[in-house]
């Protein structure tokens, strides 16, 4: 294109009105370069209708009569004036390796192992998995049908290699931590390299504290009311933080 020439520019499309643009104009004019090139710019108004998504054109004429047109170009503009659906609750499982799962704004239940298999890698042995829920309302799971996670099977140790990591639990948002029934749970307030955290463990079968006890979650910063040792089971109806499967 030689250099000096003018151009015309228009705009339309569905819905188009000189009110979606700023500066109210739908066509203007713009000159060519000494490069030979030339370019113009529009800006599109937040207006408040709700209108549905509008398709916009644009066209570049050689002429200020418009009938030549030299280019054209479309795109979609997403009506912005819709507030957005809220999230809606999901389930959310892991993998066999350590993973880290993060849920939405909606009440979501989160596991950090596979939604199906019993080997150990499938019940979280061996893997140490972060949850955070974001929103209200969330439901850890510990065990489901299959049985309880993250028991490494060794009675000797208390199983500090797998676990789940809860960074957001929170009693005021009725969290809480979904457990196998008919099962023996301890849990304690304990400071890890200067982090406050409520362990959870699965019990040897007794109210006692001891190696034995296997560690299957913490959760970051000690929310559960309370000092020492605790045990409780299915029918402990005050512990509302937790429910059994």
């Amino acid at each position: 294109m030689a250099p000096n020439t003018n151009l015309v520019w228009k705009l339309s499309g569905t819905g188009i009105t000189a009110g979606d643009v700023v500066g109210g104009l739908l066509q203007g004019s713009f000159t060519v370069d000494a490069n030979g090139k030339a370019s113009f710019t529009i800006t599109l108004a937040a207006d408040q209708l709700t209108e549905g998504a509008e398709t916009l054109g644009a066209r570049i004429f050689a002429d200020s009569t418009s009938t030549a047109v030299l280019s054209s170009a479309s795109v979609v503009v997403n009506d912005t004036s819709q507030a957005p659906l809220p999230d809606q609750p999901q389930v959310l499982w892991g993998t066999t390796a350590s993973d880290t799962i993060t849920g939405s704004n909606a009440p979501d239940q989160l596991a950090g192992v596979p939604a199906t298999g019993t080997n150990g890698a499938s019940m979280g042995k061996g893997q140490i998995d972060t949850l955070t829920g974001r929103g209200a309302g969330d439901t850890f799971l510990l065990a489901d049908s299959r049985g309880g996670f993250y028991n490494d099977g060794n009675s000797r140790n208390q199983g500090l290699n797998d676990y789940a990591l809860i960074k957001d639990f929170k009693l005021v948002e009725a969290d809480k931590l979904q457990l196998k029934t008919n099962t023996n749970y301890l849990y304690r307030n304990a400071t890890v390299s200067g982090v406050a955290y409520t362990e959870i463990f699965l019990s040897n079968g007794d109210t006692s504290f001891t190696a034995a006890d296997e560690l299957i979650a913490r959760l970051e910063g000690s929310p559960i009311s309370g000092s020492g040792l605790n045990f409780f089971s299915s029918s402990s109806n005050s512990l509302v933080w937790v429910t059994f499967v």
